[in-house]
Formats: C-alpha cells, sequence, structure tokens
C-alpha cells in the first residue's frame, strides 16, 4: 500500500473538516519529498473519542502519548512526553488544502520536527527546510 492508498482510507472516514489534519510525515509525502509507511492524523477530543468507540480501532502508545491505529491509519489527540508538543488545534485551524484533504503547514510541520526529538525528526526537519527554502517563491 502506498500514501495515495492511505489517503483514500482518511476520505473514507468521512472526518468533518475542521476536526483533523494530516501531521506525521504526510506533509512530506504529499509533495514528494519521501516516502511513508502509514498517515498521522491529529484529531480533536470528539473525533478521537467517536473512534475510540469504534470497532477495528487499537489503543496503543508510543513515547508516553496514547493514539488510535487502525491498519496504515493513526489517530493522536495529543503530541508530546509530559507536556504537549504540538497546539493541536491551532494546527488543525491552519492546516492547508492538498487534493481535498487537510495537511499541515510548512511552517507548522517545521516547528513540529524542531521539538521532536527522534533521530528521523532530524531528518524530516531538514528535508523540510530544503523544500521550503527551494519552493519560497511559491
Amino acid at each position: 500500500m502506498n500514501f495515495l492508498n492511505y489517503l483514500e482510507e482518511v476520505r473514507k472516514m468521512n472526518i468533518p473538516s475542521g476536526k483533523y489534519a494530516i501531521l506525521g510525515s504526510g506533509p512530506l509525502a504529499v509533495r514528494g519529498i519521501r516516502d511513508t509507511k502509514d498517515v498521522d492524523l491529529i484529531v480533536t477530543p470528539d473525533i478521537y473519542a467517536y473512534y475510540k468507540k469504534q470497532e477495528g480501532w487499537k489503543l496503543r502508545c508510543m513515547w508516553g502519548n496514547f493514539f488510535l491505529r487502525k491498519g496504515k491509519v493513526e489517530l493522536w489527540k495529543r503530541i508530546g512526553l509530559w507536556k504537549p508538543i504540538v497546539d493541536i488545534k491551532a494546527f488543525i485551524q491552519r492546516a492547508e488544502l492538498i487534493n481535498g484533504l487537510p495537511f499541515v503547514n510548512m511552517k507548522d510541520f517545521i516547528s513540529y520536527k524542531e521539538k521532536a526529538f527522534r533521530s528521523k525528526d532530524k531528518i524530516d526537519l531538514k528535508l523540510a527546510k530544503e523544500w521550503t527554502r527551494k519552493n519560497k517563491s511559491q
């Protein structure tokens, strides 16, 4: 399954506009910067609560954060170890529509990656900054 298939899964969920945005490596994948193995959605608490009750969604924990996973789709209502490093509500509000889906904008994506601590986040940060520099005039 590739990223376009993951996006189709997101479309099928019919989450209302303003209730989610694609984060993780999605903002890079949609721009063809790098591939991804799944799709991460930041969601409002009501959307998270709804899917937590739906069949097939499994509660997982990573970096001290709980999230829901079904197939290659992950739902996050919080990101950060002891305190949130992402203002999910603001990121969702400022999301950029690409092919009809809301993606965290590159400025917010870079802000997130600057606060993240994994080695892949450092690589993503470098890729995002290079893309931003090359596409500044667009």
